[in-house]
């Protein structure tokens, strides 16, 4: 009786990114030759691989964004003669906020779930029991864990007003308030699981 070989194999990583080259088991032969006569003969093959990828990812972001603006509260007041003119300028904010969250990605290859196993009885015993039993377990188990977190605080103030003009004798009074705008791009994306 002659058992050629038997493998086992297996193989752990965990990362953000993993890529696995598949835990290939070799083809096994199993080879029952030449058995004496009413002789009793069991030939018993475990081949088992097993792939694990665990990936973790955590994302915490916190934005505080905080805008002022302020080109009023100008005052002309208690003027003889002559002209007063408050002119205010803009005020003008722009707040850009992105956040992307991180991710994982996995790369798992074939367990080699496709490998041969050959049975052979030759020149067996006369009135002989041969017995073969051939047990192949596989297994690949992926774990991917994504916990995102995004706090965002943006307050924005503008004024261009309050502006006097009070007390003035003689002459022409004239305010002018310039603009007040503001524009706020938030955008989150969080992470993602991808499994190929």
């Amino acid at each position: 009786m002659t058992l050629k070989h038997t493998i086992t194999g297996a193989l752990v990583a965990g990362a953000a990114y993993a890529a696995m080259a598949g835990v290939a088991l070799a083809d096994t032969d199993v080879v029952v030759n030449t058995t004496g006569a009413g002789s009793d003969n069991a030939v018993v093959v475990e081949k088992s691989s097993e792939q694990t990828v665990v990936q973790t990812n955590e994302f915490d972001v916190t934005n505080n964004v905080d805008v002022r603006n302020n080109t009023g509260n100008n005052r002309a007041n208690f003027n003889t003669g002559g002209n007063n003119t408050i002119d205010t300028g803009n005020a003008v904010s722009d707040v850009f906020v992105t956040n992307t969250g991180g991710g994982n990605d996995a790369t798992v290859d074939e367990c080699g779930c496709d490998e041969d196993v050959d049975v052979a009885l030759r020149n067996t015993g006369f009135r002989s029991t041969n017995r073969v039993r051939v047990d192949v377990d596989h297994t690949n188990v992926v774990v991917q864990d994504n916990w995102t977190r995004f706090r965002n605080t943006v307050d924005v103030r503008q004024n261009t007003g309050r502006n006097r003009t009070s007390g003035n004798t003689r002459g022409t009074n004239r305010i002018f308030t310039g603009n007040a705008r503001s524009l706020v791009d938030l955008l989150n994306t969080g992470g993602g699981n991808r499994l190929r």
